[in-house]
C-alpha cells in the first residue's frame, strides 16, 4: 500500500500515513515485520537486559506462569503466624470500639484467609481470651451457632461448645 503523499487542509499540510496492524511493529530503524522471538527480562536485582533465550517450556509453568522463588521463611509454623497476626491486631485495635473496623484490620482480614487450618488455634484463642473472632469464625465455617439475640459471652459459649462438636477442641 502506498503512502499518501500530504494534502494541504485550511490549517495547513496534514499528512496520511499507513497504519501497521496490531500484529506488526516499526523498528527503530523503519522496518516492519512480525515481533520476534526475542524476550525482554528483568532481573530484578539488576538492570534490564535483552535475552536470546527461547521461552520457558510450558511444561514448567503452572497455570502459564513461571513459578517463583520466594525468599519468605518456609520454616514458621502455622501457629506462629496466627500468634504473630493475633497479637497484631489485639494491640492495634485494643482501643477501638468499632467491630467492624476491627474486622477489617490487616492481621484479622489474614487470619480468616489461613482458612480451615486456623479453626483449632482460633477456638484455642476464644476460649483463652475470649475477643470479637465471631466474624473470623464465621466466614471461615459458613456457620453461626451464636443465638440471635445472644450476648457477648453467649457467643463465646456457643462457638466453644461447636469446635467441640466437630472435634476442633
Amino acid at each position: 500500500m502506498p503512502i499518501h503523499k500530504p494534502r494541504k487542509r485550511a490549517g495547513g499540510l496534514r499528512s496520511h500515513r499507513r497504519r501497521l496492524p496490531a500484529d506488526r511493529h516499526s523498528s527503530p530503524a523503519g522496518q516492519t515485520g512480525r515481533f520476534s522471538a526475542m524476550r525482554i527480562s528483568m532481573n530484578i536485582q539488576g538492570p534490564v537486559f535483552v535475552s536470546e533465550q527461547p521461552p520457558v517450556p510450558t511444561s514448567s509453568l503452572i497455570g502459564g506462569v513461571p513459578p517463583i522463588q520466594s525468599h519468605v521463611r518456609k520454616s514458621v509454623s502455622l501457629r506462629d503466624t496466627f500468634r504473630e497476626h493475633a497479637d497484631l491486631w489485639r494491640k492495634e485495635t485494643r482501643h477501638w470500639s468499632s467491630v467492624t473496623k476491627m474486622t477489617i484490620h490487616p492481621s484479622y482480614r489474614r487470619i480468616m484467609g489461613m482458612g480451615p487450618a486456623v479453626l483449632p488455634l482460633l477456638l484455642q484463642e476464644l476460649r483463652e481470651r475470649p475477643d470479637h473472632w465471631f466474624v473470623a469464625l464465621n466466614a471461615i465455617t459458613g456457620d453461626d451457632p451464636t443465638p440471635p439475640s445472644g450476648t457477648f459471652h453467649e457467643a463465646v459459649d456457643a462457638w466453644i461448645l461447636w469446635g467441640i462438636q466437630h472435634g476442633y477442641l
